[in-house]
């Protein structure tokens, strides 16, 4: 049990970051239903269970459809999942806040020599819902809420520092649970946040950022 509840809740981070980054998501069609080929990776060949779809939705595939349709709606939702211009890592004017930060566990901002290093294992990514730069259609300026999404690869729990920003924010998805409740998830009302190992969570910032 434990194998299988591992395996699937690195599907689920694998899902969440697809969704959670800029661009176009390509999703391999039953990725969703926990469709597996049983490690053959060029089935192409295979006519046969190794390459056909298992149209058998059980408890376990309903739910990673589920969750993946969670995913789907949150970036819909949110054009800062969006954004259709690279980011600038600087604020727009008049602002201080910049428009992507990348943040090591203790809350501080990664440089160009921490790239370099090979033992990072955890990261935190702020994305600034007021730092898009865009307009919509009509000319309006498109903004939207702020979030931070914090990966952490390896197996021991991370204490996580936040920025003042995301002191009062929401838990909208962490991928050790296989169900997502956007609006009404976890309330985070410290500066810190526990992220276990092997997972990723979304948090969304409660209070208007300038």
């Amino acid at each position: 049990p434990g194998v299988i509840e591992l395996r699937d809740r690195q599907m689920r981070n694998f899902l969440a970051t697809l969704f959670f980054s800029q661009g176009v998501p390509m999703l391999l069609g039953g990725d969703e239903i926990c469709r597996t080929q049983h490690g053959n990776n060029n089935a192409y060949c295979q006519d046969n269970e190794i390459s056909w779809y298992n149209w058998a939705v059980d408890d376990r595939k309903n739910s990673m459809f589920e969750f993946t349709r969670s995913l789907i709606q949150i970036r819909q939702h949110h054009p800062v999942f969006r954004k259709r211009k690279f980011f600038k890592g600087e604020g727009k004017e008049g602002k201080s806040l910049k428009d992507i930060i990348w943040l090591k566990p203790d809350g501080r901002e990664m440089t160009a020599r921490d790239w370099d290093k090979l033992f990072f294992k955890t990261i935190g990514i702020l994305l600034n819902g007021r730092g898009i730069d865009e307009v919509d259609f009509r000319g309006n300026e498109i903004v939207d809420d702020t979030f931070m999404l914090i990966l952490n690869v390896q197996e021991e729990p991370v204490i996580f520092n936040l920025p003042p920003c995301m002191h009062d924010s929401t838990v909208c998805v962490y991928t050790i649970h296989d169900t997502i409740d956007e609006r009404n998830g976890e309330k985070i009302t410290q500066s810190s946040f526990i992220i276990k190992g092997h997972s990723c969570a979304l948090l969304r910032a409660d209070k208007e950022i300038q």
